[in-house]
């Protein structure tokens, strides 16, 4: 079963609403006052969603540091990589030209990474 969990905590938002439904791990992004979605396109990545959260409810995510541990990535990332979201909306260590960084690969055990959170 993929999982995501905080091993030394950033700061987590617990208000607003999700516009459409979103899975734990997924990079969210502010699509209105108070309401967020799965990132897409050129949006500004706001955070990472702490659990699974249907269209309606209210997201949990996790922003503005930490330290984090996943196996929801996509790609192969290795130690000192950083990491930029994919057209899923999760992780990817494959950055190109003008996509936001917003993590650093610390470790990678099989298929199981260790981050620090930079957003």
């Amino acid at each position: 079963m993929p999982f995501f969990r905080s091993l030394h905590r950033g700061i987590a938002y617990g208000a607003g609403h999700m516009q459409t439904a979103g899975t734990e791990g997924q990079v969210v992004a502010l699509t209105g006052n108070d309401l967020f979605a799965p990132i897409t396109g050129n949006a500004t990545p706001f955070g990472i969603l702490r659990a699974d959260c249907a269209v309606g409810e209210m997201p949990g995510v996790w922003f503005n540091g930490g330290l984090y541990e996943t196996d929801r990535y996509e790609g192969t990332p290795t130690a000192g990589a950083p990491l930029t979201f994919s057209a899923n909306s999760l992780l990817t260590a494959d950055v190109q030209t003008d996509d936001s960084v917003i993590g650093t690969v610390v470790a990678v055990n099989g298929s199981t990474i260790k981050f620090k959170l930079l957003i």
